[in-house]
C-alpha cells in the first residue's frame, strides 16, 4: 500500500505555473514472501510403519517457520487425515498435502503437492557396537554366524517383516606394533538385514583387539595345582593378570591353558605365544603330569597390569620380546570308586536293582554250575584295572574286560 502527498500543504488553486511540487510515495516494504510446495514426494514409512507429514517436508524452502502455516492432508476423495499422520491403510492412495500461509507478510498464500508412499519398510539397525577388548574376549571367540551368537547386531522393532539382521564378514585392519602397540588390529564387524521387498540395509561394528601387557609384570606361575576329577573343570597352570578395562582397577585373570587360551593362540594371535610339553606319572590314588609352558611375546601393549604375586623370571630379548619359562607340577586326585552294574542274563530277573539268577542242578546228583552275569564297570576319573566278585564271602571269581565298559567273569561257580 502506497500514500502521496503534497509538500508544503500548498493549496492547488494557489499553485502557479512556475511553482516546484514534490510529490512523495510512502510505500509499506515489508517482508513478503510466498510458499511454494515441492511439486511430488516420494517416501516411505519410518520403523514404526508411521510418517508425521510436516510443513519443512513439502515446503521448498523448508526454513519457513511452521507458526506461519496451516497445513491439511488427505487422501482418495478429499478424506481428511486429521493428526496428518500417514499409516499402512495409506500405501497406495492418492495422498495430496494443501499447505496455507496465514502469516500476515505473506504473498501467495496456499500451495499443494503429492506424496507418494513406498510400499516398501527399510529395516533400521540399532546403535553400532563401538568397543575395545582383549583378544580373550568372548566377543571375539564367539562365531558372529552362528545363530546363537549374543552380541548381534539389533534391529529396531518395526511393524515390516524385516529379515536379519544376517552376519556377512569380519574386515580386519591389522595394526603393526612399531607403529601402534596398543592395538593388535581393528575389526570392522559387517551386518545386513533386508525388507519385505528386498532392500537391503548394511551397518558396522568396530571391534579394536587389543594386545596384552608385557608378562614380566602381568605372569604368574604356580609351582604347583591339583585338581579334583570328580569336580567341575577349572583352569590351572600360569596365567596373566591383565587390568579391564583398562585404568579400571578390575583384573581378569587369563590362563594360558584354558579352552579360551587355545582358541587365541589358534587364531586369535595378540602378541603372545606360548608352548606346551607334558609328561605324565601315574600315582595310587590319581595322576601327576609335569608342565613346561614356554611363553614368547613379540609386542606387548602400555595398558597396566594387575600386580602379579612371584612372577617367574622373564628375559628380554630386543626391546619388544619377552620370554618366559613356566614349569610346574599338577596333580588330579581321584576320591571317587568305580560303578559297578550287573547285566541281566537270558537266565536272570531283576527285581528293583537286584539282579537274581536262575539256576537249575542235574537230575542224579543235584548239583549245579553258577555263572555270574556280566557286569557294566565305569570309573569317571581312571580306567578300571582289576574287577572280582565274592561269592558266599568265601569264593571269589575274577572278572576279565570284554571290550568298552563290559567285564565277563573268568569262570563259573561250583
Amino acid at each position: 500500500m502506497c500514500y502521496r502527498s503534497l509538500l508544503c500543504g500548498l493549496h492547488p488553486s494557489r499553485i502557479k505555473s512556475s511553482t516546484t511540487v514534490f510529490l512523495l510515495l510512502f510505500c509499506s516494504l515489508g517482508p513478503l514472501y510466498a510458499v511454494n510446495c515441492l511439486s511430488h514426494i516420494h517416501t516411505q514409512l519410518g520403523p514404526d510403519c508411521t510418517l508425521e507429514v510436516t510443513p519443512s517436508m513439502v515446503l521448498s524452502d523448508p526454513t519457513i517457520d511452521p507458526a506461519d502455516v496451516v497445513i491439511e492432508v488427505s487422501y482418495g476423495s478429499g478424506i481428511v487425515i486429521n493428526d496428518g499422520v500417514l499409516r499402512m491403510q495409506h500405501i497406495g492412495r492418492d495422498i495430496k498435502v494443501k499447505i496455507t500461509c496465514i502469516a500476515s507478510d505473506c504473498d501467495g498464500g496456499v500451495c499443494w503437492t503429492k506424496i507418494d508412499l513406498s510400499a516398501d519398510i527399510p529395516p533400521v539397525f540399532g546403535p553400532a557396537l563401538d568397543t575395545a577388548v582383549y583378544c580373550y574376549d568372548s566377543l571375539l571367540l564367539a562365531d558372529p554366524a552362528d545363530g546363537s551368537y549374543p552380541f548381534s547386531r539389533r534391529l529396531l522393532a518395526s511393524c515390516a517383516n524385516s529379515s536379519g539382521p544376517h552376519f556377512v564378514a569380519d574386515w580386519i585392519e591389522v595394526r603393526d606394533c612399531g607403529v601402534d602397540a596398543d592395538t593388535a588390529k581393528i575389526i570392522y564387524r559387517e551386518w545386513y538385514a533386508e525388507s519385505k521387498l528386498g532392500t537391503r540395509v548394511v551397518a558396522f561394528d568396530t571391534i579394536a583387539v587389543l594386545r596384552l601387557p608385557a608378562i614380566e609384570v602381568a605372569l604368574h606361575c604356580p609351582s604347583s595345582d591339583t585338581s579334583y576329577c570328580d569336580a567341575p573343570e577349572e583352569p590351572f597352570g600360569p596365567y596373566l593378570l591383565v587390568e579391564n578395562p583398562p585404568g579400571s582397577g578390575l583384573c581378569d585373570t587369563f590362563y594360558l591353558l584354558s579352552m579360551e587360551a587355545e582358541q587365541v593362540s589358534n587364531g586369535l594371535k595378540c602378541g603372545l605365544n606360548w608352548k606346551v610339553e607334558t609328561h605324565d606319572f601315574d600315582t595310587d590314588c590319581g595322576s601327576m603330569t609335569a608342565y613346561d609352558v614356554e611363553i614368547v611375546q613379540n609386542c606387548f601393549s602400555s595398558n597396566t597390569a594387575c600386580a602379579a604375586d612371584a612372577p617367574p623370571e622373564v628375559t628380554i630379548i630386543g626391546g619388544q620380546r619377552q620370554h618366559a619359562t613356566c614349569s610346574f607340577w599338577h596333580m588330579v586326585l581321584d576320591t571317587l570308586g568305580p560303578e559297578v552294574h550287573c547285566v541281566p542274563g537270558k537266565d536272570t530277573l531283576m527285581q528293583g536293582d537286584t539282579v537274581i539268577t536262575i539256576i537249575s542242578s542235574g537230575s542224579h546228583d543235584c548239583l549245579a554250575d553258577l555263572f555270574l552275569p556280566s557286569a557294566v564297570v565305569t570309573d569317571l576319573c581312571n580306567a578300571p584295572k582289576y574287577v572280582k566278585a565274592k561269592v558266599d564271602s568265601t569264593e571269589t571269581v575274577v572278572y576279565l574286560p570284554a571290550g568298552g565298559d563290559l567285564w565277563q567273569p573268568e569262570s563259573s561257580v561250583a
